[in-house]
């Protein structure tokens, strides 16, 4: 079962305007563990106004719970939403693609060793997508994660401290 808790953090959800909680997604990661039902987690990175340390205290959280797997989203702007809007308007910026990948490696050696990593970045639609236009180079992105794992010598897992 895939849930887009996205962070554990409620100002954030709420800056999102998602809709629910981080009690709400406890609540349903517990009832689908209960069944045995496997969990995939959602999160995204980037959100304007959260800190590097919150967004790896998300990390801390779903290394924890020791997700199943996680999908990793980097935030998109779109056209014509509310957080398009803002953007437009010059609110907030948008992390470039050297600190997403920076970002993105220390989130996975945060991460539980035993949870498989289904995606490391987002696609966002080309015809509507403000931002990050690197985002649009999918593989230079992984493999600038890559480059970088190599670089630190570091694996999924080497700072979980679960």
């Amino acid at each position: 079962m895939e849930i887009g808790v996205q962070s554990c953090h409620d100002k954030t959800l709420n800056y999102l305007n998602r809709g629910h909680d981080y009690a709400s997604f406890l609540s349903a990661y517990a009832a689908a563990k209960e069944r045995d039902i496997r969990v995939c987690a959602h999160v995204i990175l980037g959100v304007p106004g959260e800190s590097h340390e919150e967004m790896l205290a998300t990390a801390d959280e779903m290394a924890r719970l020791k997700v199943d797997g996680i999908k990793i989203h980097l935030l998109h702007v779109l056209q014509d939403t509310a957080l398009g809007e803002r953007y437009q308007r010059g609110e907030f910026e948008i992390l470039s693609r050297e600190a997403y990948v920076q970002l993105a490696v220390d989130f996975l050696e945060r991460i539980h060793p035993d949870t498989l990593i289904q995606r490391l970045t987002g696609d966002g639609p080309r015809d509507i997508l403000l931002a990050p236009r690197w985002s649009l180079k999918k593989w230079e992105v992984l493999n600038a994660i890559e480059d970088e794992m190599a670089k630190r010598g570091t694996v999924q897992g080497s700072y979980c401290r679960f």
